[in-house]
C-alpha cells in the first residue's frame, strides 16, 4: 500500500557525532533533478521532481529543517523561484492577503 502521509516520512539520526536527517522517499526517477552539496561539516542530497522538493537528505547541522518538512509535505513548486534552492526560507512560499490580513502559504 502506498504511503499517502509525505509529512510523516522523516528520519533522524545520530552516528558517531553526523546528525542526519532524510525527508521523502530516497529514490530518485528518470528526469528528476538532484542536486549534492558537500562542504567540511556537512552534505546535502535534493531530490526535485517536477519542480517540486521530493527528497531532502541533510548531513551535519540539521537546525530549522521544519521548513524543509513543510516543503516537502505540501509539494511546493521550488523551481518557480529565481533563488538557488539553499537560499530558500519561509519568506518565499508565505504570501500575506491584504484583504483579511492572513498570511498562507502560496
Amino acid at each position: 500500500m502506498k504511503y499517502a502521509d509525505r509529512y510523516a516520512m522523516k528520519n533522524t539520526m545520530n552516528f558517531f557525532g553526523l546528525t542526519t536527517l532524510s525527508l521523502g522517499p530516497n529514490a530518485s526517477e528518470a528526469g528528476d533533478e538532484v542536486l549534492v552539496s558537500e562542504w567540511r561539516r556537512g552534505y546535502t542530497k535534493a531530490v526535485i521532481r517536477g519542480g517540486r522538493l521530493v527528497h531532502l537528505t541533510m548531513q551535519g547541522d540539521i537546525s530549522n529543517t521544519g521548513f524543509w518538512q513543510e516543503l516537502v509535505k505540501r509539494g511546493v513548486k521550488v523551481k518557480d523561484s529565481d533563488k538557488p534552492l539553499h537560499r530558500l526560507s519561509y519568506a518565499d512560499f508565505w504570501h500575506y492577503d491584504e484583504s483579511d490580513g492572513e498570511y498562507c502559504w502560496a
